[in-house]
């Protein structure tokens, strides 16, 4: 997960469901939703509120699983779940966005050469560009010539 949507949505909403069932006092129930029959079990509300926020996580998971499934399946399956690897070597950032997004956290040293290159390890099945080259005037992407070095 990339951008960390699973623990941003998935974790934090499931422990804002868990946390109510837990913390909720019995007047903030009362003045929220004019009734104070459930509320927070350490409050001495008892479990009846936190089995139904486990029984709505459960629900979520398995809404998300139906939907999901299938459309991540079908991309696997018509090879559009991942990017080629030459874009992911160079970094989707340069490949798709046109620029470094963090030029100061980059694991390779800055760039010290009019343009640098990738080429994909030996035995490549020949399905992709030998090598591809890094403009860094554009940052542009685009195939090395044959016998253009790239370096």
């Amino acid at each position: 997960d990339v951008v960390d949507a699973s623990a941003v949505h998935f974790a934090c909403g499931a422990w804002g469901l868990i946390s109510a069932a837990l913390f909720s006092r019995q007047s903030h129930v009362q003045e929220a939703y004019g009734q104070s029959q459930y509320y927070g079990a350490f409050f001495g509300g008892g479990g009846e509120l936190l089995a139904c926020a486990v029984v709505g996580i459960l629900s979520i998971i398995g809404w998300v699983v139906a939907i999901m499934a299938p459309f991540f399946l079908l991309l696997k399956q018509l090879n559009m779940l991942r990017s080629p690897p030459e874009h992911e070597e160079v970094g989707l950032d340069v490949s798709k966005h046109g620029g470094e997004a963090y030029p100061d956290y980059m694991a390779r040293p800055p760039r010290e050469n009019s343009h640098r290159s990738y080429h994909p390890p030996s035995g490549d099945s020949g399905t992709t560009p030998k090598s591809i080259a890094v403009q860094p005037a554009t940052d542009e992407v685009r195939p090395v010539s044959e016998g253009e070095t790239g370096d």
